[in-house]
C-alpha cells in the first residue's frame, strides 16, 4: 500500500515479506524480550530505484504497542504506571533485601527519583508507643552499590530527608513550605561494593512530617540502592521496603519519577547487517503508536533487503511487544521547497521555506510576476537544513506567480495562486497537533515543515505533555530553533503550560527562550475545571504524595503550575476546599483568588465554561473558549461579552475536535468541524486553534494517524478555512443589539449541571438561578446548555450549533462600565444576581438613555446565601434608585394566585409611575412596565427566577417580544429572520460608505442530503427570501440601496460605492465566480440589471428567483471593479 502525505510517501510492507505468524484478533506479530522479528523484501517494494537521478532518504516506521491491556491505553489508566518504581527494581543484585532500586543514567538532564512522605500522625496510629521516644535520635540511611559513577556539572546523586516541625497555623501534612531542616547523604562518584551510609536526625518530639527521596540527575553509571531506613532505636523501619507496587496498601508505595520503563521499550534494529538503531522508543498513550527511525543513506539496496527488529527491554518482568505494521517513509533528499504560500497579500513580504543538505548551497530566484520579487535574487544558504527566503508583493496585479529556484543541477518550482487585498484584521488559525511531538530539534523541525507544507495556518500552539510526546525536559537550543523558525515564517505561536505527569513536569520551555515578535505568550488550560466543574475530592495518602511532588517539580518562572494538594482544616483535597464557602460571594471570590495565580505564570487561558468574567477579574489578559463539547454560540456569547466588558480586543477558541464525539470518520463529523471553524470567525473570534486531529486521532481507542483518511479529511477542512481567512478580511465591528447580564456572583458555567461553584451541600444544588440560563434557547433554539459528549453521535441535532432567529446576543458582566452597557439597545437578566446599589444606578442610566431592560424580582435580592435568596422572604434591595428603575417600591412579599391557579410569592408593590401589564387573579401586579427617560424597564414581580415553573412561559414570551423588537430596530439597515437552522452575525464596517456585512450559514450537519434552508432578509422595508445552502459561508454586503451576496470560499466584496441607480462594486476572487446583487428600491419584475467590468471582464447577468435580485457570473483572476446599473424594461 502506498500513500502520499505532502513531502512524504508511505509504503506499507505486505505480510508476505515478514517472517512470523500473526496472532490475536487484531492480527499482530508478538515479540518477546530477547526475540526478533525479521523480514526480507526487495527495494522496489518501498519505491527504491538506484537508477533515478533524484536521491531519496528513508525512515523505518513500525506500528505497535507493549502488551499492556489495551483498555488501559487511555488518559485515566496509563499515566499512573509512570509513578511506579517496579521497572527499576532489581532482585539479582542486592545486599540483604528482596529488591534493590537500580538507577542507571548516561548523563541525562532529568532526575531518576523515588519519594516517600512520613507523617507523625500516621505513624502514631500504627505505633503509638513511639510517642514515648521524645529526644531519641532518628537513624536515617541506606545501603548502596556503585559502578563507574561520574557526576556531571550541575548533577547530583543523593538521599535527602526534609524535616518539617510543628508550627501554629501549619497543617501537619503540608510540605509545600520550606523545610525546617534538610539532611543529605551524598552517594558520590566511583565504583564500590555494597556499603551502608547513614546520619542522625535530631528529634525533640516536634517533627510533624519528613519528606524523603533518593535522586540522581546528570550522572553516568549505575547505582543500586537498598533498604532506605528511618528508625527510632529498636522500632521497625518507618519507611516501606523498596518493592513492587502494592495495590491493596497504596499509601506504602514509593513514588517514582522516570523509573517506569513500560512506556520505553528498548529495541535493536539491524538492516542489511548494519545497526541502524539501539535504544528506547517512547510509547504514546494511545493505541498503536508509530515509531520512526531514520535509515542512513545507502543502507537500502535495490535488490533484497533484510530487516531485524529485536526487543531488548531488560527491566524487571519486561512486557512483550505487539507489532502490527512495518512501513517505510520516503522523502526526497537534497534541495526541496518545503512551503510556499498559495495566497499572498498585496504590499506585504512573505517567506518561502526550503531545505538544503549542505551549508553554502546556492540558488538563483526568479518570479513570473513582476509584482512579486525576491528580496535577493542570488542566495547562499547559511546552514544545512531549513532556510527561509523572502519575497515582496508590490501591488495587487491579481494573478499569482511561478517561483523558480535555479540550482546548479536543476530548477525547482512552486506556485502562488493569487494576490489579495487584505485588511489587518488579526485573524489567526492553526492547531496544537504539536502535542504529539517530542522536545527535540529534528522532530520539531520535521513537524513544522509538515505543518507549513500543508498550509494548516498562520498560528501554531505547542503543548509538551509527557503522555503524548515523551518529553521530559525543555532543552534551550530546541526551543530557540522552534521560536526562530516560527518567527522567520511569520507564524504566530503560543505554548500551553503542562505538567500532568511527574516525568514531564519540566518540559515547558522558558518564556525568555520563546519570546519574539510572533510569540503570543504562555497559556494555561482548563483551570476552570480545577476550581469549579471538575470539583474537589478528598485526596488519598498516595495521591497526596503525588500532588506534593508535582507541585514542587512543575514550575514555570519559579512559580508552581498547580496549587495542589489543597490542605485545610476540613481535610486534604484536590484543587480546592469544597466545604470552605458559606455563600455565593465567598465562593465567587474564592474562585477568583484560586485562578489569580495564573497571571504569575501566563497571560492567557482557555477553557470550556462560561466563567470568563472571573478570569478577567483575576488579572488574566487573554481568554479563549474551548468548544465542540458545549453550545457554541452560548459560550462565545459569554466570552465576547466578558471581553467587551474588560476591554479586550482579542479572544480565542480552542476546538476540542476529537474528544466530544465519535465516530471520527463520518461526513457528519467533518461537517461539525467545518461549522466550528467558520462560526468562530462569524462570532468574532480572532485566534482559532484546533486542539488536535490533523496529525492523530485517539479518543475511544481510535487508530487514525496523519496518513489516514480522517486526519486527511480534517486537514482539508482546516486548509479550506485557512484559505478563507487569507482571501477575506473581516471588516468592521460585530453589531450585537441585545445582551443578557451575567449577575453578581453568578456561578452558571454551561458545562455540567452540578452544585453551584461545585461546593458540597444540599443547598448548593443546581437550581432555578442556574437553570434560568436555559431561556437563552429563545435566541439559540437548538442549543443544549450543558457539556455535550456523544459516543457515538446520532445524526440528529445535539445542541452544538443553532440557528439565530433574532440574531446573536452577548452575555455581559453586571460589573461592566456604563458605556459598555449603553452600547446595547436591550438588556435582560436571567440567572443569579446579588443586587447592590451601584448596579441599579448603572441600569437607571442605561434605561434613561433609551435602553430597554427586562428583570425580575429575584434580581433585586441582596442576599448572597442561597438558602436565604431561594427562600420565601429574601431581602430585597429597596432604594430610591430601585423605585426610579422599576417605577414602584417593593415592600416585602405576599402570596398571589396567577391565572392558571398556581400560588406564587409576589412583591408587595407601591406603584409610582409604572403601568401594570399583567396581574394576578386578585389584581396584584405580575408584570409592570416603567418608562424612564427615553427607555423602559419591564419588571416581573414574581419571586421566582425565570426558569421557575410558574413564570417560565411568561419570561419566554417576554423574551420573544424583545427578539422581535431587535428585528424591528434593525430591519431598515439589514437583518435576517431565519429558522433554527440558519445562524447569522452582523458587522458594521464603520467606514465612509456605511456598509454592513451579514455572515450566515446553514448549520444542518446531520442530514446526508444537502437541503437549503430558508431565511428572509429584512432590509429597507423589504422582506427578501434567501436560500441558504449547506457547506458554504454566505456573506451579504449591504449599502443603502444595493447588496451583494457571495456564497463561496474565494470571493470577497471589498466595497460598494453607490451612485444613481447603481454603483461600483470592488470585488476580488479566483476562477469562475457567481454572486447575487440585490436591490432594496427596485423590487418588481419591470427592472433589469446591467454590469460591465472596468477591465473588460465578460459578465453574465440573469434574473434571480426574486424580483429584486440578479445573479452575476464572471471569471476573476484577482481584484475587479464592476460598474452596475438598474434600468426599467422598455
Amino acid at each position: 500500500m502506498v500513500k502520499k502525505d505532502g513531502l512524504e510517501t508511505l509504503y506499507t510492507l505486505p505480510d508476505e515479506f515478514i517472517a512470523g505468524e500473526k496472532v490475536g484478533r487484531s492480527e499482530y506479530y508478538y515479540i518477546k524480550p530477547g526475540e526478533s522479528l525479521k523480514c526480507t523484501f526487495p527495494g522496489a517494494e518501498i519505491g527504491y530505484n538506484s537508477r533515478e537521478k533524484l536521491s531519496y532518504k528513508y525512515k523505518l516506521r513500525f506500528i505497535g504497542e507493549v502488551d499492556l491491556n489495551p483498555l488501559w491505553r487511555t488518559e485515566g489508566y496509563f499515566p499512573p504506571f509512570y509513578r511506579d518504581i517496579d521497572d527499576s527494581l532489581c532482585s539479582n543484585n542486592t545486599h540483604h533485601s528482596r529488591y534493590s532500586l537500580k538507577l542507571k543514567s548516561n548523563g541525562e538532564d532529568y532526575p531518576l527519583s523515588a519519594y516517600y512522605k512520613v507523617v507523625r500522625s500516621d505513624i502514631l496510629g500504627e505505633l503509638p508507643e513511639i510517642k514515648e521516644c521524645s529526644g531519641a535520635q532518628l537513624k536515617f540511611g541506606l545501603w548502596c552499590k556503585k559502578e563507574n559513577v561520574k557526576i556531571h556539572p550541575g548533577g547530583s546523586l543523593k538521599l535527602v530527608a526534609e524535616v518539617f516541625y510543628t508550627h501554629e497555623g501549619r497543617y501537619p501534612r503540608d510540605i509545600s513550605v520550606c523545610p525546617d531542616e534538610v539532611y543529605t547523604i551524598d552517594i558520590g562518584e566511583g565504583t564500590c561494593s555494597w556499603n551502608e551510609k547513614s546520619i542522625d536526625i535530631k528529634n525533640e518530639n516536634n517533627i510533624e512530617s519528613i519528606f524523603i527521596y533518593v535522586t540522581g540527575e546528570r550522572f553516568e553509571g549505575t547505582v543500586w540502592v537498598e533498604d532506605i531506613y528511618l528508625q527510632y532505636g529498636d522500632f521497625p523501619n518507618l519507611l516501606p521496603q523498596l518493592a513492587p507496587s502494592n495495590q491493596h496498601m497504596k499509601e506504602f508505595n514509593w513514588l517514582g519519577v522516570n523509573l517506569s520503563q513500560k512506556e520505553w521499550p528498548s529495541f535493536e534494529i539491524m538492516m542489511n547487517d548494519e545497526l541502524i538503531f539501539r535504544g528506547k522508543l517512547f510509547q504514546r498513550i494511545y493505541r498503536w503508536p508509530a515509531s520512526e527511525i531514520e535509515i542512513p543513506l545507502k543502507v537500502i539496496h535495490e535488490g533484497s533487503n533484510e530487516l531485524s527488529i529485536r526487543l531488548v527491554s531488560d527491566y524487571r518482568e519486561a512486557f512483550p511487544y505487539k507489532l502490527r505494521k512495518i512501513e517505510f517513509v520516503c522523502s526526497e533528499d537534497g534541495f526541496k521547497i518545503v512551503s510556499c504560500p498559495k495566497v499572498v497579500t498585496a504590499g506585504k513580504e512573505f517567506p518561502v521555506l526550503v531545505s538544503v543538505n549542505e551549508k553554502g548551497f546556492r540558488a538563483t530566484l526568479k518570479s513570473s510576476n513582476p509584482n512579486i520579487t525576491p528580496l535577493n535574487e542570488n542566495v547562499e544558504f547559511e546552514h544545512e537544513g531549513l532556510n527561509t527566503v523572502r519575497f515582496k508583493v508590490y501591488d495587487n496585479g491579481g494573478g499569482g506567480a511561478k517561483i523558480t529556484f535555479q540550482t546548479k543541477d536543476r530548477a525547482y518550482e512552486c506556485i502562488i495562486e493569487r494576490v489579495v487585498e487584505h485588511d489587518e484584521d488579526g485573524i489567526m488559525t492553526g492547531t496544537s497537533d504539536a502535542v504529539y511531538i517530542s522536545n527535540n530539534t529534528k522532530e520539531m523541525k520535521e513537524f513544522i515543515s509538515w505543518y507549513l507544507y500543508n498550509q494548516i495556518g498562520n498560528f501554531i500552539t505547542f503543548r509538551p505533555v509527557y503522555r503524548w510526546s515523551g518529553s521530559r525536559t525543555a532543552p534551550k537550543e530546541v526551543w530557540q530553533n522552534v521560536a526562530n523558525l516560527c518567527s522567520t515564517m511569520d507564524m504566530h505561536y503560543t505554548n500551553i503550560l503542562e505538567a500532568r505527569e511527574l516525568p514531564g513536569s519540566c518540559a515547558n520551555p522558558d518564556r525568555t527562550v520563546m519570546e519574539g515578535d510572533f510569540y503570543l505568550g504562555d497559556q494555561t488550560h482548563e483551570r476552570d475545571g480545577f476550581y469549579c466543574y471538575w470539583g474537589a475530592w478528598q485526596v488519598e495518602r498516595d495521591e497526596e504524595l503525588f500532588s506534593n511532588v508535582l507541585s514542587r517539580m512543575a514550575k514555570h518562572l519559579g512559580k508552581s503550575l498547580f496549587k495542589t494538594p489543597y490542605i485545610t482544616g476540613n481535610g486534604v483535597f484536590y484543587n480546592y476546599d469544597p466545604y470552605k464557602c458559606d455563600d455565593m460571594k465567598q465562593a465567587a471570590e474564592s474562585f477568583v483568588s484560586n485562578v489569580s495565580y495564573i497571571k504569575d505564570i501566563s497571560r492567557r487561558h482557555t477553557g470550556p465554561s462560561t466563567l470568563f468574567k472571573y478570569f478577567y477579574m483575576a488579572g488574566v489578559e487573554w481568554l479563549g473558549a474551548e468548544l465542540m463539547y458545549g453550545p457554541h454560540e452560548v459560550i462565545l456569547s459569554a466570552l465576547r461579552g466578558a471581553s467587551k466588558a474588560y476591554r479586550k480586543n482579542s479572544f480565542g477558541a480552542h476546538l476540542a475536535l476529537q474528544w466530544s464525539t465519535t465516530p471520527h470518520d463520518s461526513d457528519e463529523r467533518y461537517r461539525r468541524y467545518f461549522l466550528a471553524l467558520y462560526l468562530c470567525y462569524m462570532h468574532g473570534v480572532d485566534q482559532i486553534n484546533t486542539e488536535e486531529g490533523l496529525w492523530r486521532l485517539e479518543e475511544c481507542y481510535a487508530d487514525f494517524e496523519r496518513f489516514s483518511e480522517p486526519c486527511i479529511r480534517n486537514r482539508e477542512v482546516q486548509q479550506k478555512f485557512y484559505k478563507f481567512i487569507q482571501t477575506h478580511s473581516r471588516r468592521g465591528k460585530m453589531h450585537v443589539p441585545m445582551a443578557f447580564i451575567h449577575g453578581r456572583y453568578d456561578d452558571w458555567r454551561c458545562f455540567g449541571r452540578g452544585n453551584a461553584w461545585n461546593i458540597k451541600g444540599e443547598g448548593w444544588k443546581f437550581n432555578t438561578p442556574e437553570e434560568s440560563w436555559d431561556l437563552l434557547k429563545v435566541f439559540y433554539p437548538r442549543s443544549v446548555l450543558n457539556a455535550i459528549y456523544r459516543h457515538p453521535c446520532p445524526n440528529e441535532p445535539q445542541g452544538y450549533y443553532t440557528g439565530t432567529p433574532y440574531g446573536t446576543v452577548d452575555i455581559v458582566p453586571a460589573e461592566a462600565d456604563d458605556d459598555i452597557l449603553e452600547s446595547y439597545k436591550i438588556l435582560s437578566f436571567l440567572g443569579w444576581n446579588t443586587a447592590e446599589d451601584w448596579q441599579v444606578e448603572k441600569l437607571v442610566k442605561f434605561a434613561s438613555k433609551g435602553g430597554t431592560l427586562l428583570l425580575g424580582l429575584p434580581h433585586l435580592i441582596k442576599n448572597s446565601k442561597r438558602s436565604e435568596a431561594l427562600g420565601n422572604n429574601p431581602d430585597f434591595l429597596n432604594s430610591p434608585d430601585v423605585e426610579k428603575l422599576i417605577g414602584a417600591k417593593v415592600n416585602g412579599c405576599e402570596d398571589a394566585v396567577i391565572k392558571d391557579g398556581e400560588k406564587v410569592r409576589v412583591g408587595n408593590l407601591q406603584l409610582n409611575g409604572a403601568k401594570v401589564i399583567n396581574e394576578s387573579t386578585e389584581g396584584l401586579p405580575i408584570v409592570i412596565e416603567n418608562t424612564i427617560g427615553s427607555g423602559k424597564v419591564i419588571f416581573v414581580n414574581v419571586n421566582e427566577y425565570p426558569a421557575g415553573k410558574n413564570v417560565r412561559k411568561l419570561y419566554e414570551g417576554l423574551l420573544e417580544d424583545l427578539g422581535e423588537g431587535v428585528c424591528e430596530l434593525e430591519k431598515y439597515k439589514g437583518w435576517l429572520s431565519c429558522s433554527q437552522d440558519v445562524n447569522f452575525t452582523v458587522y458594521d464596517r464603520g467606514d465612509s460608505l456605511n456598509l454592513r456585512n451579514i455572515y450566515f450559514m446553514n448549520i444542518n450537519w446531520w442530514k446526508n442530503e444537502s437541503i437549503p434552508e430558508g431565511a428572509v432578509l429584512l432590509w429597507g422595508g423589504n422582506e427578501i427570501e434567501l436560500e441558504v445552502r449547506r457547506d458554504d459561508i454566505n456573506i451579504l454586503t449591504l449599502a443603502q440601496n444595493f447588496a451583494v451576496w457571495t456564497y463561496d470560499n474565494e470571493t470577497d466584496v471589498i466595497s460598494i460605492d453607490e451612485e444613481h441607480n447603481g454603483g461600483i462594486l470592488n470585488i476580488q476572487g479566483m476562477g469562475r465566480t457567481e454572486f447575487t446583487i440585490i436591490s432594496s428600491i427596485f423590487n418588481n419584475n419591470d427592472y433589469i440589471l446591467q454590469a460591465a467590468g472596468c477591465n473588460e471582464e465578460e459578465i453574465e447577468v440573469t434574473k434571480d428567483k426574486t424580483d429584486n435580485s440578479w445573479k452575476v457570473k464572471l471569471y476573476l483572476q484577482g481584484p475587479a471593479q464592476i460598474k452596475f446599473n438598474v434600468y426599467r424594461r422598455d
